[in-house]
């Protein structure tokens, strides 16, 4: 979990005066160089460690160039650099799109967070609710339907392509699906292309539709009634 304010205070007040709790007789660690790289620091220590930093953490803890530190104080700034980096990731990627678990996962993984701080960054935001697959797949699948609409299977593979496990999606999308009629879905996609449609013949026109729907996982029946509805019966 994210460091208290408790101990970030007396870890800033130690910085401020180059060293950290617990500096003895050991080699001292230096901060070599801090390093400007696009929105991020570098933070390159004598060890050849390299940490990723915000230019508020590097503010707020009075980091600076040629800073020396016990290993014990070291160790300290290093798991506190990594957990605030991590974090920060881990809000910024959240706020820019909701994801389901296993997609969030994988993009903190992309952009190099440990395994072990994954796996605690999301059980503290499932516990405060920013997170959840259940709840993000009911989202999707409402979404879906607005945008691109289609029907129960192929809804459940659209979500388990965005790493939602299958059981879930599978209720979450039938959830939705009972705000919903199977019919209206099918017209809202062949009027879409009904103006393509009204250039063939009945027939040629139905066996396209029906074809097209069922790509779209549109039940023959309601399939049916909406080709009816819009073209005509026979």
């Amino acid at each position: 979990m994210p460091v208290t304010a408790v101990f970030f205070r007396a870890f800033t007040f130690s910085i401020n005066r180059h060293t950290l709790p617990g500096m003895g007789d050991d080699e001292p660690i230096i901060l070599m160089a801090i390093e400007k790289k696009g929105r991020l620091v570098l933070l390159h220590f004598s060890n050849e460690a390299v940490f990723r930093a915000t230019p508020a953490t590097v503010q707020q803890l009075g980091l600076a160039e040629k800073i020396a530190f016990s290993p014990d104080g070291y160790r300290h700034l290093a798991d506190l650099l990594e957990r605030r980096f991590a974090w920060c990731t881990a809000e910024t990627t959240l706020a820019q799109r909701a994801a389901s678990i296993g997609e969030f996962k994988r993009k903190l993984k992309r952009k190099e967070i440990a395994d072990r701080l994954i796996s605690e960054i999301v059980t503290d935001f499932k516990e405060k609710g920013l997170l959840g697959d259940y709840a993000y797949a009911v989202a999707k699948t409402r979404s879906f339907l607005e945008h691109k609409p289609a029907g129960e299977a192929f809804l459940v593979s659209q979500l388990q392509k965005h790493l939602v496990p299958r059981l879930i999606a599978e209720k979450a999308v039938k959830e939705v699906l009972a705000e919903t009629d199977e019919t209206d879905i099918a017209l809202r996609l062949l009027q879409k292309r009904s103006a393509a449609l009204a250039k063939l013949d009945l027939e040629t026109a139905r066996r396209k539709a029906y074809t097209y729907l069922a790509r779209r996982a549109i039940p023959y029946g309601a399939a049916k009634k909406a080709f009816d509805k819009l073209f005509g019966k026979l």
